[in-house]
């Protein structure tokens, strides 16, 4: 089995689901996860999807997006300070 621990937002081991039982006990798979739980569904004790609420997957792609957008004001920083005059002597 893979030895990735899978952690749910609040530090906690993410409790584990083979896809069969996740089928089988889907009802009780959604309940855990709306209680604040991320589901790993495993297919032949491999993980192979995680199972998580809207909430959480809003905060992961809001996450994502304020470093996106932190990198390019970074980047556009930085190229602005490349085309001073100062810095275009450097390079000639």
């Amino acid at each position: 089995m893979n030895n990735l621990q899978f952690r749910n937002r609040r530090g906690e081991p993410a409790s584990s689901f083979s896809a069969t039982d996740a089928k089988k006990q889907f009802g009780r798979v959604l309940d855990m996860v709306l209680r604040g739980g991320a589901v790993v569904i495993t297919k032949h004790d491999q993980p192979k999807a995680i199972l998580l609420s809207v909430d959480d997957f809003n905060a992961l792609a809001k996450a994502t997006e304020s470093t996106l957008d932190t990198l390019s004001a970074d980047f556009d920083a930085m190229f602005a300070r490349m085309q001073t005059p100062r810095a275009r002597a450097r390079r000639a």
